[in-house]
C-alpha cells in the first residue's frame, strides 16, 4: 500500500483578494518578502508572485469585493461594466432597483452589443452580483397571528358547507389594500457595505379593491379611492365611465361603508342571471347587514385573512410589484432619459468602451 495514503496531505488554500491586498500593502511599508511569508504563512514564491501582480490585482477589483479568490474576467465584460455603471448611476439618482430590471437591462445591453448569444439568466445575475459585491436588501413585514384551530374549523364546516353551492367560476373574493403610488420599491439591490438609502418615501396613498373570482378566469372592475373628487389628470375626461375603475373619493381616501355598500349593488347588478358567493374579511367597513339578490356575502374569521384569504396569497403582492415595476420604468429606464447633470445609458457605454457613442433609442 502506498505511504502516502497514511499521510494527511495538505490543503491548497487560494488566496482571497483581501490577503493578496494586505500582502501588497505589508510590502508597500517595506517589508520583506521573507518576513511576509512568515506573518501570512504562506509559501515566499506566493508573496513574490502577488507582489509581481499588484497592478493586475488591483485593477480587476475596483468594485472592492475583497473576499473572492478568482481573477477570472466575464465573457461579457461590456455587458457586465455598462449594467454596473447603470446600476450606480440609478443607486446615486435614488432609484431602487430588483433583480427583473437589472436583467432586462443587461438583455438591453445585450442588444446593443449585438451579443445575441448572451442569456440574462439568474446564474450569469448571481456571478455579477458576487464580482460587484452587491446584495439585495429584505424587509421583514410582520406576520399575523392565526389561530389555526379556529381557521381550520371556518374552512371545515363553514366555507364548505356553503361554497358546495356554486362552482368555482361563481366563487370570489374582494380586499382592499393601500398602494402608495408615488413610492419606489424598497427592497434594492445595493453595495455590501453601502447605507442603503434612496431617501424619503412618498406618502401620497390610494385605496384600491381587488375582486376575482377561483379559477381565476374572471376578474371585477377594481375600485380605486383617492383623496380628491377631481384630481387634476381627470380635467379633460369626458365620462368616468371610461376609466378601467371606478373611483370614488373621501379627505383620507379610506374605505368606508356607504362606499363600500354602493360598490355591492354594482357588482349586484352586473351579475344579474346569476348566483355568486362572496368572501370578505371583517374590516368594520363591510356592511353585515345588506341584502342582494344576487350576491352571497360571506364573512372570514378574524384574524385570519393572511392564511386563507385568497387575495393574500400573493395577487395582491403581484399587482403591486407591476406597478412598481412600471413606475421605475417610468423613472430611470429608458435609453437617452436623464435629468440635468447626469448620465445617459450612452454616456454608460461610451465610459465603459472608452469610445464616443451615439446609439439610435432601443
Amino acid at each position: 500500500m502506498d505511504e502516502r495514503t497514511n499521510v494527511q496531505r495538505k490543503r491548497r488554500n487560494a488566496l482571497s483578494v483581501r490577503d493578496k491586498i494586505t500582502i501588497i500593502e505589508k510590502m508597500e511599508q517595506g517589508r520583506k518578502q521573507v518576513d511576509v511569508a512568515k506573518e501570512m504563512k504562506i509559501p515566499r514564491q506566493t508573496v513574490q508572485k502577488t507582489w509581481r501582480s499588484r497592478e493586475k490585482i488591483r485593477s480587476q477589483f475596483k468594485s472592492k469585493n475583497y473576499d473572492r479568490k478568482k481573477m477570472r474576467t466575464p465573457e461579457y465584460d461590456d455587458i457586465d461594466m455598462s449594467l454596473l455603471e447603470w446600476f450606480k448611476l440609478q443607486r446615486n439618482r435614488g432609484i431602487p432597483l430588483g433583480g427583473s430590471l437589472l436583467l432586462e437591462k443587461a438583455a438591453e445591453f445585450a442588444r446593443w452589443f449585438g451579443k445575441t448569444k448572451f442569456q440574462a439568466s439568474s446564474g450569469w445575475f448571481t456571478k455579477w452580483k458576487q464580482r460587484h459585491n452587491i446584495a439585495f436588501k429584505t424587509v421583514s413585514g410582520e406576520l399575523a397571528q392565526v389561530d389555526l384551530s379556529i381557521t381550520l374549523n371556518w374552512i371545515q364546516y363553514v366555507y364548505s358547507t356553503v361554497a358546495q353551492r356554486y362552482e368555482a367560476r361563481d366563487i370570489f373574493n374582494a380586499d382592499e389594500t393601500g398602494l402608495f403610488y408615488k413610492a419606489l420599491p424598497d427592497r434594492p439591490f445595493y453595495f455590501k457595505g453601502k447605507t442603503c438609502s434612496g431617501g424619503n418615501h412618498s406618502k401620497d396613498r390610494l385605496t384600491v379593491l381587488l375582486c376575482c373570482n377561483k379559477d381565476g378566469a374572471e376578474k371585477l372592475k377594481p375600485l380605486v379611492i383617492g383623496k380628491y373628487a377631481n384630481p387634476r389628470c381627470f380635467a379633460k375626461l369626458k365620462s368616468r365611465e371610461s376609466l378601467p375603475v371606478y373611483y370614488y373619493a373621501n379627505k383620507k381616501a379610506w374605505m368606508v361603508t356607504t362606499i363600500f355598500s354602493e360598490w355591492l349593488r354594482k357588482i349586484n347588478k352586473q351579475v344579474q342571471k346569476r348566483k355568486i358567493l362572496l368572501l370578505l374579511d371583517n374590516c368594520s367597513s363591510h356592511p353585515k347587514d345588506i341584502r342582494l339578490s344576487n350576491v352571497e356575502l360571506l364573512f372570514l374569521p378574524p384574524n385570519a385573512t393572511s392564511v386563507i384569504q385568497p387575495l393574500d396569497q400573493g395577487i395582491i403582492n403581484e399587482l403591486k410589484k407591476h406597478y412598481r415595476r412600471k413606475l421605475v420604468h417610468k423613472h430611470g429606464f429608458k435609453f437617452k432619459v436623464a435629468t440635468a447633470g447626469t448620465e445617459t445609458d450612452d454616456d454608460i457605454i461610451s465610459r465603459v468602451l472608452g469610445v464616443n457613442c451615439d446609439s439610435e433609442e432601443i
